[in-house]
């Protein structure tokens, strides 16, 4: 693969993997419009482990203040198994989608449209609801919710972090935990999904070589840590309709241009 294209998936990746528009979305439209992509494993777990790092990084105070690392926090005993509850419902989602083999079928262009529009109708409605509860009241139950949510972030078009965020706010969290919530839950799934990924590469790395895979996830990290430095931003400042007109619209041009 060109230098060329490493670059521009890393940054796609990178730049949408925590903002509420869809990363492999965006992927799956580079491939049909510019670069027709051969899926590699080595290079996913490249891009993800730099997304990963740069989340671990910018909220690498509220890691260590939210578990109680170093200290003896309450806050840090409720958030371990919340975490981990709100993570297990996508695991079984997508063990369920690998077993039967819906993710080719998951991927058609159709489908990524109409989950743009529609999970965004979603995030529009749930961003209405009134703020009342922050990251320190969540429950075990909030966090199955909220999980349930993120697993619809497995057809491409709905967003980990749309959804995530959509969860959150209908359970009424404010904006800004929100996407803290949503951010603390990206780690332990980017995490289990670049294990995965490890585990099914073998012994090679399916054409890469070291120093793409590097370029490539020194690349997602960058962008990574700009977008999650605008998303926090806007977390504070204003809503999330900029998303879901962008959405909306991005839908509507591949229903129009790109479906027969």
């Amino acid at each position: 693969m060109a230098f060329f294209h490493i670059f521009i998936l890393s940054a796609i990746q990178g730049a949408t993997e925590f903002l509420p528009v869809s990363s492999s979305a965006h992927l799956l439209l580079y491939n049909e419009l510019v670069y027709n992509f051969k899926n590699s494993i080595s290079f996913d777990i490249a891009v993800h482990l730099g997304s990963l790092l740069a989340v671990i990084f910018i909220l690498r105070n509220l890691i260590i203040e939210s578990f109680g690392f170093f200290n003896n926090q309450k806050q840090g005993n409720n958030l371990i198994f919340p975490l981990i509850i709100a993570t297990i419902p996508i695991i079984i989602s997508a063990l369920i989608i690998e077993t039967f083999l819906l993710v080719g079928f998951s991927r058609q262009l159709l489908i990524v449209a109409i989950a743009n529009i529609v999970f965004s109708i979603f995030l529009y409605i749930s961003d209405k609801t009134r703020q009342k509860k922050s990251i320190s009241e969540i429950t075990k139950l909030d966090a199955l919710i909220i999980g349930i949510f993120q697993s619809f972030a497995l057809i491409p078009g709905a967003s980990r972090s749309g959804t995530t965020i959509t969860g959150a706010r209908f359970l009424r969290f404010s904006r800004k935990d929100s996407v803290l919530i949503s951010l603390l839950m990206s780690i332990p799934t980017i995490g289990c999904s670049a294990l995965y990924l490890l585990f099914k590469i073998s012994n090679n790395i399916d054409g890469f070589n070291l120093k793409h895979l590097f370029f490539a996830g020194l690349f997602s990290f960058i962008l990574s840590f700009f977008s999650l430095k605008v998303l926090l931003w806007l977390g504070q400042v204003t809503s999330f309709t900029p998303f879901v007109i962008y959405r909306i619209f991005l839908g509507t041009i591949i229903i129009f241009i790109f479906i027969p």
